[in-house]
C-alpha cells in the first residue's frame, strides 16, 4: 500500500486538489503509474487521517542543488548562490520553478527555497496523482 504522509501545512492543498503531486526521496520500491496511493496526515501517530485515495498518473525524477557564482560590482565581488532544479534531466526556467513551487503547495518560489534549503542537495521523484472522480466529472 503506497502511502504519502503530509505535514499539516499541506493538507488543505491536498484536500482541495490544488496540490496534485509531491516531491519525495527515492525509495527501494519505486513509484509506478497506476499505483493506488493513500494520502494521509499524521501517519504513524494516534489520530492519523486518510485525506483521500488517488492513482499515480506520472513520476518524474527531480534533482536540486546549489549553483555558486560571483556577482561583479564596480568595487567588489559578491559571492552568491541559486537553487538549480532539473526535472527528468531538463533545467527549469524561473517561470517553471515558480510554477513548481505553487503547485507543490507553497505561496511562492522564496517559500519553496526556504523549505528545501536544509535538504539540498536532493535527488528524488515528483509523484503525480489523479483528481478525485467527483472533481473530474464536475460534481462536489
Amino acid at each position: 500500500m503506497p502511502a504519502l504522509n503530509f505535514q499539516p501545512q499541506f493538507v488543505p492543498f491536498v484536500e482541495d486538489e490544488s496540490k496534485l503531486h509531491s516531491i519525495r526521496a527515492k525509495r527501494k520500491r519505486t513509484w509506478k503509474v497506476g499505483d493506488k496511493i493513500y494520502l494521509y496526515t499524521g501517519l504513524r501517530h494516534k489520530g492519523a487521517r486518510l485525506i483521500r485515495k488517488a492513482t499515480c498518473v506520472k513520476v518524474e525524477e527531480i534533482q536540486m542543488e546549489w549553483n555558486d557564482y560571483v556577482v561583479r560590482r564596480p568595487q567588489c565581488y559578491i559571492p552568491a548562490r541559486r537553487l538549480v532544479i532539473w526535472v527528468d534531466g531538463e533545467e527549469l526556467s524561473p517561470d517553471e520553478r515558480e510554477s513548481l513551487a505553487r503547485r507543490d503547495g507553497f505561496e511562492d518560489w522564496t517559500s519553496f527555497v526556504t523549505y528545501w534549503t536544509p535538504r539540498i542537495p536532493f535527488c528524488g521523484d515528483i509523484i503525480h496523482w489523479s483528481r478525485s472522480a467527483a472533481r473530474t466529472t464536475g460534481e462536489r
